[in-house]
């Protein structure tokens, strides 16, 4: 059955689903295994496949403008391009001489607290159909294996990952933006609010603090009852 019946019939097969997960060190105590960054080896007909679906899934976002243009951490779009709005707004303020608040959040295990009873509502409303991506969440086996060392090689057993998606792999990423792609609705017009990924800015101004810090009360509590809305408190 080649990749398009794979799609036609809504079908992940179950022996792509196997990923060994390797951790690569990023920065701090190096026996603290929250200082290493996770990345996925899947097999090359696996990759092959996400790549396709990747694509076809980024056409349908770009062709419809679905996602929302406060989100800059999609493909392409560096940092710099996501701080200068941000720039923009305090320098503005300042000119002004106008009091200006930020909320800065960034979501933990980001990836891993997407709801699977969530998400296939959210892309039914993005006109995505979630067959094919319900078979692809379900039974994704992961082990854990170090690289070599002075005690060799070792490595945990195979385990399902029951919740989020997963991390390392290629539609992880496009499909969390899609999970979060409705958070702006709710910021009132008076905030500045950007995204890049999972991180979330929310910039307040006022005539006086007091003002401001007011208005920032607020957007916490709305930032608040979204989390809680999709699991993500």
């Amino acid at each position: 059955m080649g990749s398009m019946a794979f799609l036609n019939h809504g079908i992940y097969p179950d022996r792509l689903k196997f990923a060994i997960v390797r951790l690569i060190y990023q920065k701090g105590e190096k026996t603290d295994v929250a200082n290493y960054r996770s990345t996925s080896l899947i097999t090359t007909l696996a990759e092959i496949l996400e790549k396709l679906v990747y694509s076809r899934l980024s056409q349908h976002l770009n062709v419809n403008k679905i996602l929302t243009l406060k989100q800059f951490g999609f493909e392409k779009i560096d940092t710099n391009t996501a701080i200068y709005p941000l720039t923009d707004v305090i320098l503005k303020a300042l000119n002004k001489h106008i009091q200006i608040v930020g909320i800065f959040c960034d979501i933990a295990k980001a990836f891993e607290s997407v709801n699977r009873d969530i998400l296939p509502e959210k892309l039914c409303y993005y006109g995505i159909q979630f067959l094919w991506f319900r078979s692809y969440l379900e039974n994704i086996r992961q082990r854990v294996e170090t690289l070599h060392n002075e005690f060799g090689e070792t490595s945990s057993g195979w385990e399902t990952i029951k919740n989020g998606v997963p991390q390392g792999y290629i539609l992880s990423p496009l499909l969390f933006l899609l999970y979060i792609n409705d958070l702006p609705l709710g910021i009132n017009i008076d905030f500045k609010l950007l995204l890049y990924s999972d991180d979330t800015s929310i910039l307040i101004s006022g005539p006086n603090i007091q003002e401001a810090l007011s208005k920032s009360l607020i957007a916490r509590d709305i930032i608040n009852k979204w989390c809680m809305t999709n699991c993500l408190s």
